[in-house]
């Protein structure tokens, strides 16, 4: 028996020429003062406790805090308990029950040959007489459910990231540790049945673009009466581009002119009826029109449509219609404020989704991610989401569903300040993180985004309409697919998944038939060469030359702290101990607020030319090749070929650190034709020809 070790407590004990298993618990935080002393004791079934009591300053007196149980090397169990002076244990079909008389419910389970785990959740005490505990079998899960409220619940056949976080729903709110458990036989389900949530499914904005989408989107959710989604919804159709341009063109227009304004007709003309707005002008003054269309522009023609009460966004509407009066007013929108009014368009979806799924008969509940746990850094219009986020989504999501199972229909996108609490954004796409984090935050065994395209495709349909689905991906695939300019999927919005080693599907919710692309963490590489082809545009390439003949220690570091002081991201570099070439983010590095375009880069050169000789080169595109890297040789080899065909020159080559990306730096005039040319020579053609 060990002294307590950073709140920690191991038994081991050793029986003649063998050990007998020994187990890990860790006391509670307010047990972590002086050990008082330990006792082993036996209950029936021939289970041996080990009790480890700690002094607690408190009318409670001594209390135990540590459970440890171990039959026969293959049963152990270890949790914390109140008392054990009444201590009982029952079989429970090939597992044992063992419950504490001060509402600690404690279970285990012996497999037939090798490997125990052992889990542990709280019934309050006011709820002990009713402990009945009822075993379930679904989806390939064990559950236990007390008639208290409390449960838990545990995968087989996964890694410790992909249990599932179950809370007890009372409000003494304790949370129920998870821990993977082997699974018998079923025995009985409930009534109830269904416990939990099996899958994030996530629509973009083109998805949930009208009414007749929305129609269809439900559709397609129903079509999979398996499965009980967690739904994340982007704002319909371009609602935030829109909403965007409102708040812009409010900030410089004044009140008194913004019926003038060239995007009121648009609106009105493609989304309110003319005779809401004729009943308006009677009442309202011309200049104040503006701010109701664009809210009439939002929702209320969809709402009418879809049958949907307009009750479900009135709030909503009334709040937005001030929000865009005020920014008129004070001439002015921040970053914060622009984040609380893009907001709305996702508030608005998903309230007009639930209500309509509400209206057919299926049981839905919307909920505003910022208010559900989605805790965020301060980076207005690009906030990052903070760890502290994902037990809290599980608590409110799953306690929900628990007292009262609806489908949830979650804002994508948003979340809120840690500091502010003001309301922010994740990104533009960053609908897909959310649907990643609430995946991750559940343990789900997929997450579903549904878009406009049959997956991710071979490169931009746009730019050549032969583009094909790409059928599998690896998670670090997806990353440099996404961060060269892929549009399907947000640059950060993998790594909740590729955390958890949660797979993510990427499907058509025009052509639900289509499989979409299936992204791991690992694939059969054996026979592939490239996975797909990405353009991005507009890139600012910089040559820097050290001015100094001699040893360049520092060079490197001095560049890169330039950029780190200035706040720019850098793309693609290639670098030499006197040289470096690189590219800029063009979106991060125009985004700015206070530096024109010209004066920025003037200021990164003067920085840059204190220490080296600068050539900037603007209008040039990076072709990004994406695939299996170990054919990197092959993969040079032809493309070279391929540009040399085309007269184009490479002014920069880099292969990533992730090992799966090749970046070539050409002309922005000459980038289209280049992916047209190398989509066909390694998409259109036999592995072998390839190779030969």
């Amino acid at each position: 028996m060990h002294d307590k070790f950073g709140g920690l407590l191991v038994y081991a004990k050793r029986l003649g020429e063998q050990t007998a298993r020994w187990g890990l618990g860790e006391l509670p935080r307010w047990s972590l003062g002086v050990l008082f002393f330990a006792l082993v004791r036996r209950v029936n079934l021939g289970v041996w406790v080990v009790v480890a009591w700690t002094r607690r300053a408190s009318s409670l007196g001594y209390e135990s805090s540590l459970v440890l149980l171990s039959l026969d090397e293959k049963l152990v169990i270890r949790g914390y308990s109140d008392t054990l002076n009444n201590l009982q244990s029952q079989q429970e079909q090939d597992g044992y029950v063992v419950e504490s008389s001060r509402g600690y419910l404690i279970e285990l389970w012996r497999t037939r040959e090798s490997i125990w785990v052992s889990g542990l959740f709280q019934i309050p005490e006011r709820l002990c007489s009713f402990v009945d505990i009822t075993w379930l079998k679904k989806h390939g899960k064990r559950v236990a459910i007390s008639r208290g409220g409390a449960f838990i619940t545990a995968s087989p056949k996964l890694g410790l990231q992909h249990l599932v976080l179950l809370f007890v729903q009372e409000e003494f709110g304790a949370i129920s540790d998870v821990i993977e458990k082997s699974v018998t036989e079923y025995e009985k389900v409930s009534s109830e049945g269904e416990t939990s949530f099996t899958c994030v499914m996530k629509f973009g904005g083109s998805s949930v673009a009208s009414a007749e989408r929305m129609k269809e989107v439900a559709s397609l959710i129903l079509s999979f009466p398996e499965e009980r989604p967690i739904v994340v919804l982007s704002a319909m159709g371009k609602t935030t581009n829109k909403l965007l341009l409102a708040g812009e063109k409010a900030t410089s227009c004044g009140v008194t002119n913004v019926s003038s304004i060239e995007e009121l007709s648009f609106i009105k003309d493609l989304h309110e009826r003319q005779e809401q707005r004729n009943e308006k002008s009677l009442f309202i003054p011309e200049e104040e029109s503006y701010f109701l269309t664009a809210c009439s522009y939002l929702s209320l023609r969809t709402v009418d449509q879809l049958g949907v009460d307009r009750s479900a966004v009135a709030k909503h509407l009334d709040e937005l219609e001030q929000l865009l009066k005020g920014i008129a007013m004070m001439k002015e929108l921040t970053k914060r404020t622009q984040d609380y009014l893009v907001s709305f368009g996702e508030c608005m979806s998903t309230r007009i989704f639930a209500a309509y799924l509400n209206k057919i008969g299926v049981k839905a509940r919307q909920y505003d991610a910022f208010e559900i746990g989605f805790i965020t850094t301060d980076d207005f219009t690009n906030a990052d989401i903070l760890e502290a986020t994902y037990p809290a989504v599980a608590k409110r999501l799953n306690g929900d569903w628990l007292s009262d199972p609806a489908i949830a229909i979650v804002t994508g996108f948003l979340g809120k300040a840690r500091k502010s609490c003001a309301v922010t954004t994740l990104g533009r796409g960053g609908s897909d993180l959310t649907a990643t984090a609430i995946g991750k935050a559940l343990g789900l065994p997929e997450i579903q985004v549904w878009k406009d395209v049959d997956g991710v495709l071979t490169c931009d349909p746009n730019i050549y309409p032969k583009a094909e689905p790409v059928p599998f991906l690896t998670f670090d695939e997806a990353a440099e697919l996404a961060y060269f300019g892929a549009q399907v999927l947000h640059p950060q919005s993998m790594r909740p998944a590729r955390e958890s080693d949660i797979p993510v599907r990427v499907k058509n919710s025009y052509n639900p038939k289509a499989p979409g692309t299936l992204i791991t963490k690992a694939r059969d590489m054996s026979k592939a060469i490239l996975t797909s082809i990405v353009l991005k545009r507009n890139v600012t390439m910089l040559d820097i030359v050290s001015t100094r003949m001699l040893g360049q220690y520092g060079f490197l570091a001095k560049v890169f702290s330039i950029f780190e002081d200035l706040g720019i991201s850098v793309d693609v570099v290639a670098t030499s101990e006197v040289s470096v070439s690189l590219t800029l983010d063009p979106s991060k590095l125009w985004s700015r607020e206070l530096i024109q375009q010209a004066s920025e880069l003037d200021h990164v050169v003067e920085e840059l030319e204190k220490i080296a000789v600068v050539n900037l080169l603007q209008n040039r595109s990076i072709i990004s090749l994406i695939g299996n890297v170990q054919r990197s040789s092959l993969i040079l080899e032809k493309a070279f070929r391929v540009l040399r065909s085309l007269g184009v020159t490479v002014q920069m080559i880099s292969q990533g650190a992730s090992k799966v990306n090749i970046s070539l730096v050409v002309n922005d005039s000459e980038g289209e034709q280049c992916v047209r040319a190398l989509h066909s020579v390694f998409f259109e053609s036999e592995l072998s020809e390839l190779e030969s």
